[in-house]
């Protein structure tokens, strides 16, 4: 079940004035000289990225989305220029959608081996035919220039407009601000889609599932589908028992989503509420696919997920704690979508990790092989090393309860 997918046949809960208009002046540039970008600012959730998607479909234009996060290397500043330029493989206008564009850093990001091989590469070859190689600005004088130059229409959304980044590019942009839809919007927009999908709901639950998501759509979305799929219902005692957002972990209730389910969105989100660290929830996970997926091709496919997100979590402290995102998208999203069907709730109980269970007998060993030690040392006045080349005598001796 993807909420998402039946929200988009119900469509917004809000801003349709604003969004009409931008319809309009968006129509009005496609095909005019001097287009001036659109910058559409507003709340976490509220449907920003999801508008210019739906722009885009209704339009008939090729989006080209760009990141602001992503615009900081000379790699994704080039890419991202050349995409702009180049005409479309389909035959189509354009519509380039910087998404999250107050997000873009004041400079680049150090070079990388590549980038500076790829320089070296470019020296020689700049040596030979004698050719200025072109050095690139800061991010933000990159996307000022990148907007300018465009041939299509440019629209930008933020969630903060008075972030440092959009100061220039607020100057010559229209602006929009969407603005937060209310609990009653939410929670009708909620039953709608509800309605939509064939899910039994409780008008209670969606407008608490609404009030605690404050005005964000996209949160309220996957709230609604996290509860579905651990009830399979929207029950406001389930909700309001488990205090929903802010509830404290139960590792048993997460892995009932991620190994029933096959949404994506449901699964990334109990992973973010977990307080378990990833490698723990990874040994979970690992002691109990051959027991939850019953079709061998299932389990092949969980295993391969498990196995990618064993190499970010490995290589996690050593270079780039970015690595942590994709080994949590791998453990939620990528072992719920592995099976090619959803599987019937089971009421059976999770097992616990053998390995986890063997450390903690391991350590329990140690700890106790470590007072034999101290007491033997302190009272027949031998050495440490000595005691513990008879250990399994005095471990006995331990055992029987001879002091």
């Amino acid at each position: 079940m993807d909420f998402f997918k039946f929200a988009k046949s119900t469509g917004f809960c809000a801003n349709k004035q604003t969004r009409q208009t931008i319809k309009q002046e968006l129509q009005k540039q496609i095909f005019a000289q001097f287009k001036k970008p659109i910058l559409i600012y507003g709340p976490t959730g509220v449907g920003k990225t999801y508008f210019a998607h739906l722009l885009a479909e209704e339009l008939n234009l090729e989006l080209v989305c760009i990141n602001g996060h992503n615009f900081r290397t000379r790699k994704s500043i080039t890419e991202a220029k050349q995409t702009v330029s180049q005409q479309s493989l389909f035959g189509l206008k354009k519509l380039i959608f910087f998404d999250d564009a107050d997000a873009i850093p004041g400079r680049l990001a150090a070079k990388t081996g590549e980038d500076i091989k790829k320089e070296k590469e470019g020296k020689k070859l700049a040596g030979k035919r004698k050719i200025k190689e072109a050095k690139l600005k800061s991010p933000v004088k990159e996307l000022e220039e990148l907007i300018k130059s465009s041939k299509y229409p440019v629209v930008l959304s933020a969630g903060d407009a008075k972030a440092r980044p959009l100061k220039s590019i607020k100057k010559i942009s229209t602006k929009f601000e969407f603005q937060k839809p209310s609990v009653e919007e939410v929670s009708s927009f909620l039953a709608e889609t509800c309605s939509s999908a064939g899910v039994e709901c409780e008008q209670k639950a969606l407008s608490y599932i609404a009030r605690i998501c404050d005005g964000d759509v996209r949160c309220a979305l996957i709230e609604a589908e996290v509860a579905y799929f651990s009830d399979g219902k929207i029950a406001y005692n389930e909700i309001s028992k488990d205090n929903f957002r802010d509830a404290v972990s139960d590792i048993k209730k997460h892995l009932k989503i991620i190994f029933m389910s096959r949404s994506a969105n449901a699964s990334m989100e109990v992973l973010s509420k977990s307080n378990e660290e990833l490698g723990t929830f990874a040994e979970w996970i690992r002691e109990n696919i051959p027991y939850e997926y019953k079709k061998s091709e299932d389990v092949k496919n969980a295993y391969e997920m498990l196995s990618n997100a064993d190499i970010f979590l490995g290589r996690i402290k050593a270079t780039y704690w970015r690595y942590m995102v994709y080994a949590s998208m791998l453990l939620s999203a990528g072992i719920a979508v592995s099976k090619k069907e959803k599987y019937e709730f089971s009421n059976s109980s999770f097992r616990f990790p053998s390995k986890i269970a063997t450390y903690a007998r391991m350590k329990f060993h140690i700890s106790n092989d470590a007072e034999i030690t101290g007491y033997v040392n302190e009272h027949c006045h031998m050495s440490k090393k000595k005691v513990k080349n008879s250990m399994a005598v005095y471990r006995q001796l331990h055992e029987s309860g001879i002091q």
